[in-house]
């Protein structure tokens, strides 16, 4: 169970399927990928994982067709369909809990290019039906609702150039110090909270114009300064967490390449986010054993009896998962509103 809960697929339209693509490589057809993941979720019914589907070639009306189609056919209703008028979510995210309640475990966000012909494609066959609605309540668009770091430096910055950037990529405003301006997502008055921390760079092919590849090489280079985890307060993410929350921003997800050659490092910077997102927001998770001459048994009780232990003003943040014997695993949340991403 220990691994990624956050997935982004490149993917291309080859003939009739949807195929994983990278740039020039092609891999293997996406169904087999979605099935796995599917008995992942079936297998482990408290478990939320979010797919992002960025680069697609061509991207175009019927890639996006037939993707829609065999997601649909494999997640069925595991699939989060929110209420999100023109690629923006209505209202607040919602929590894990709720998610697990109802069944809609998987949370996908849409490039622009797949994000675009979705759109449209609803909004046509809507307006066609005489239903103006209808395409306004289903997808989410990543590049409205989030703040990349992505951009077209990433080709030309070393591992330490992009290491610097990355700390200060949250704007914080310094007297008399006009030299920074915000990223545009980070505007006063508009934009998002939520960060996306694109942690590789990329190296430019002949012709420029062609596109950018990532290399093992330089992505060892860059993984050696992010996911370093000999002193943590000087990590480059855990500074960057910390200077987005100044702000009221927070890093949601952090992307990278060639992670796979980085497991421990990985897991460690990993945990220390999460410990650090919870300190802040103020969950905490633990087990409750129980003995056989304890009254409660019901969830009911049990929530009741953790809100006493606790300190707790009602029930409403607390959720209980029985395992075997008599112990109930624990989770709650002590402080604040639901936030729109985990570590």
């Amino acid at each position: 169970k220990d691994g990624l809960r956050f997935l982004d697929f490149d993917t291309c339209l080859t003939g009739s399927e949807i195929q994983i693509c990278h740039v020039p490589a092609k891999g293997r057809m996406a169904k087999g990928d979605f099935m796995e993941l599917k008995d992942f979720m079936d297998k482990n019914p408290r478990e939320v994982i979010v797919l992002s589907f960025i680069n697609a070639a061509p991207g175009n009306y019927e890639h996006a067709r037939v993707l829609l189609k065999l997601m649909t056919d494999v997640f069925g209703s595991l699939l989060w369909m929110p209420n999100a008028p023109h690629g923006i979510l209505e209202g607040k995210w919602p929590k894990l809990s709720e998610l697990i309640e109802a069944n809609t475990r998987i949370v996908v966000l849409w490039g622009k290019r797949l994000f675009a012909s979705i759109y449209f494609q609803q909004k046509g066959t809507a307006e066609k039906d005489g239903q103006k609605k209808i395409y306004e309540a289903q997808y989410i668009s990543m590049e409205f609702m989030t703040a990349p770091t992505y951009n077209g430096k990433y080709k030309k910055w070393g591992p330490q150039e992009l290491a610097d950037t990355m700390k200060d990529f949250c704007p914080r405003e310094k007297e008399n110090d006009k030299s920074r301006k915000p990223p545009r997502y980070f505007k006063r008055g508009e934009g998002t909270s939520l960060v996306v921390a694109d942690v590789y760079l990329t190296a430019t092919r002949r012709p420029i114009s062609i596109s950018s590849i990532c290399i093992k090489d330089l992505s060892a280079d860059v993984n050696s300064i992010f996911y370093n985890d000999v002193d943590l307060t000087s990590n480059p993410l855990m500074q960057m967490q910390q200077n987005c929350w100044d702000v009221e921003k927070h890093v949601f997800i952090v992307s990278g390449d060639y992670v796979e050659y980085f497991p421990k490092h990985l897991q460690t910077i990993g945990r220390a986010l999460n410990d650090m997102n919870f300190a802040k927001y103020g969950w905490i998770g633990g087990s409750l054993k129980l003995t056989s001459s304890n009254t409660a048994t019901s969830e009911a009780e049990l929530k009741d009896l953790i809100k006493k232990l606790a300190g707790l003003p009602d029930i409403s943040r607390i959720s209980i998962e029985k395992s075997s014997g008599a112990t109930a695993e624990t989770s709650r949340r002590l402080l604040g509103d639901s936030y729109g991403g985990g570590g």
